[in-house]
């Protein structure tokens, strides 16, 4: 699992993970040379369309391959009048769902006898936590000065984002209602797609999953995701229904990954892989139309891997080593020090009294700039990343630190939550994993040095730094 949107929606049409599809940071194009779901259903007859209020997962990302129409978020936008989250601080006329709804139901009247392959991306819920009426009517207006500035004032989101103030933690309660809002809201969004599914295409192949999870406080990191790889961040809904064909009411209990949706669908539909598909991914079906067998032990016994994204804020306590995809901000932090890389020069701050990183102390302490800055560049912003591998109980994360690699074990059926780390106790389990996460690693990195440029940078950071994704 990859909590950044555009390195999750790739390896979701692709089967491939990140160094294998190539997208290896958010609002980075997919290259034509991968084979996707839409490509192939193309070719098996399908009509197929798409419509998406993310602008980190459309046309400028590549991900519009394979699909005859791809209404993205600027159509949207013209279409329906959206203003939110981007450019504007106010709503105007629909709610991001509400437009999805309408288009996709828009598609789903056009008389047209091909199958349909339609797939849709939803954007809520998302920071800035915004429903509309009705579902904003249980929000504790307490927090609207606090929501409103963040809104008026960007440069604010690392204090939100990290509590480097305590507001963030105090206001946790009131803004987890405007989440459960959103979700309330997305959810009769989708409802209305799900009920002209019924009535006209009962047979239909439902899929509900999402790119990303949220973090609501836990592990100190308030309303955001991609930049640690805990559970809330990670951990999503995979839902699969067709009448007649999957039993209702099935929860299988094993780690899957969104990787795994490709082969599965295909075998599913019955359309066998193109001879040229090479998935990464497992095909699930065997599991899902006949859940009281016993699954085949390359289900059962596998590790499911994940990484978090790039962490693009230099402010962020919870991470040593991070940096833009451009090489225009980099930073690296160990106990006391944060140096940040801003393109020609250097910063240097004591964040232990300075969390905000306002204080440049860099002439005072040159030997150190110089130093940290050697690690610097010994560390590609790939780096930095988190990586963690599970089965179908215990979890390993590898946090890199200025000071070398940290490791953290957690038994997730016992500690869901991820409270206690059991690396130290229970040291053979951690070791498996650490063999396994190493070998990834080094292989991702291998892979790392060939990506793609982006076809519109200056399109893609604007839209990037709307979302909060990266600092103003």
């Amino acid at each position: 699992m990859l909590p950044r949107t555009t390195q999750s929606i790739a390896t979701m049409l692709t089967s491939k993970y990140p160094a294998e599809h190539g997208v290896m940071e958010i609002g980075q194009p997919l290259g034509h040379a991968n084979l996707t779901l839409a490509e192939i259903l193309g070719k098996a007859g399908y009509r197929t369309a798409a419509v998406s209020a993310n602008p980190v997962a459309g046309p400028l990302q590549g991900l519009d391959q394979g699909f005859e129409t791809f209404v993205d978020r600027k159509q949207l936008n013209h279409r329906y009048g959206l203003t939110r989250p981007l450019d504007a601080p106010v709503p105007a006329g629909m709610g991001p769902a509400e437009a999805v709804t309408a288009e996709s139901l828009r598609i789903l009247e056009e008389d047209d006898p091909r199958p349909l392959f339609l797939w849709l991306l939803y954007m809520d819920p998302h920071w800035d936590y915004n429903p509309p009426a009705p579902f904003n009517e249980i929000v504790d207006w307490q927090i609207f000065d606090f929501y409103k500035a963040m809104r008026r004032f960007p440069s604010s989101k690392p204090t939100v984002y990290f509590d480097l103030n305590g507001r963030s933690s105090a206001a946790r309660r009131p803004i987890s209602k405007l989440y459960d809002a959103e979700i309330r809201y997305t959810d009769a969004m989708i409802g209305h797609v799900m009920a002209s599914i019924a009535a006209n295409r009962a047979e239909t192949l439902l899929i509900l999953t999402s790119d990303h999870g949220e973090s609501l406080g836990e592990h100190g990191y308030f309303y955001q995701h991609g930049a640690l790889a805990y559970q809330p961040c990670m951990h999503i809904p995979m839902i699969f229904s067709q009448p007649g064909r999957i039993p209702e009411g099935t929860r299988i209990d094993l780690p899957v990954s969104n990787i795994d949706l490709v082969p599965t669908i295909l075998s599913v539909l019955g359309i066998p892989a193109p001879p040229e598909a090479d998935f990464s991914g497992l095909n699930l079906s065997p599991i899902l139309l006949n859940p009281s067998k016993t699954s085949s032990s390359k289900i059962t016994d596998r590790i499911v891997t994940g990484e978090s994204g790039t962490a693009l804020y230099p402010e962020n306590p919870l991470r040593a080593i991070g940096g833009r995809d451009s090489a225009d901000l980099q930073f690296v932090r160990d106990q006391r020090w944060a140096l940040v890389q801003r393109h020609d020069r250097a910063e240097l701050f004591d964040h232990t009294v300075d969390p905000m990183l306002t204080n440049d102390v860099s002439a005072d302490h040159p030997e150190l700039v110089e130093q940290l800055l050697a690690g610097l560049d010994r560390r590609p912003l790939f780096a930095g990343r988190w990586r963690t591998a599970r089965d179908g109980r215990f979890k390993a994360i590898r946090i890199p630190e200025a000071e070398g690699i940290r490791w953290e074990l957690y038994d997730l059926e016992e500690d869901p939550l991820e409270t206690t780390d059991i690396a130290e106790r229970e040291a053979s389990i951690l070791d498996r994993f650490k063999v396994y996460l190493e070998e990834v690693t080094q292989e991702a990195a291998a892979r790392s040095a060939a990506r793609p440029a982006s076809g519109d940078q200056e399109e893609i950071e604007r839209q990037l730094k709307a979302l909060g994704y990266i600092a103003e």
